[in-house]
């Protein structure tokens, strides 16, 4: 599960992107312009950038030109429809991690995700530890001591961000954001009843999982 960024100007193309990233278990940030691709940067942590290279206004290769400015280290994938190898050697120079010429398969595009993320650690860990706890990413499995628990799939989401960032405290509204992304009909009460709920599997490991009174929750240690 990583923060992905789909930046492209054309919103069917995004559309298809990001509901394949969706059905692998991303949370997808979407901007239809550079512009907006660089002040979503600012706003957000992104694990990994899909980057469409031509684009009115702030063209992708200004926004990767930005970035690298700044940061060395985040993925990204640029997509074009450059199909010569001088093309594709530019792209490169510019600093994209990978290069995919339009159209494109998805399978073939979620598979270079996989790997890119894979090679940065932007998976944020596909096996996590902590005390009698562990998360294993890729097959959303949770066990406890050894055993396992059965988690739904927001549940091992919200879990895993905590797992991830232990000691760290996120309010309500973030975790809201980071888990149930933009659905209808999520309010800052459905943390709690999901916290109750991972609480009630984890057994005596659901004392991790703290109540930061006021804010929200963190994941302590045992």
């Amino acid at each position: 599960m990583a923060n992905i960024l789909v930046v492209d100007d054309e919103k069917q193309i995004r559309a298809v992107i990001v509901a394949y990233l969706k059905e692998e278990g991303h949370r997808v940030l979407e901007a239809e312009n550079g512009m907006e691709a660089l002040q979503t940067l600012e706003d957000h942590k992104v694990d990994l950038m899909i980057l469409d290279r031509m684009m009115p206004m702030v063209s992708g290769e200004q926004v990767l030109k930005t970035l690298r400015d700044k940061d060395d280290s985040l993925p990204v994938i640029l997509l074009t429809a450059k199909v010569t190898e001088s093309d594709r050697v530019e792209g490169l120079d510019l600093g994209a991690d990978d290069y995919v010429t339009k159209p494109f398969g998805n399978r073939e595009l979620m598979a270079r995700v996989r790997a890119l993320l894979r090679r940065s650690g932007g998976t944020e860990r596909a096996h996590l530890v902590h005390g009698s706890l562990s998360l294993t990413v890729e097959t959303m499995a949770c066990q406890v001591a050894g055993q396992e628990v059965k988690l739904t799939a927001k549940e091992f989401q919200l879990l895993h961000l905590l797992v991830l960032h232990p000691k760290r405290v996120f309010s309500r509204r973030e975790l809201l954001e980071r888990v149930f992304d933009e659905e209808a009909g999520v309010y800052d009460r459905t943390i709690d009843v999901h916290v109750k709920n991972i609480r009630k599997k984890l057994g005596s490991a659901g004392k991790l999982i703290q109540t930061v009174y006021g804010v929200g929750y963190r994941m302590g240690g045992e």
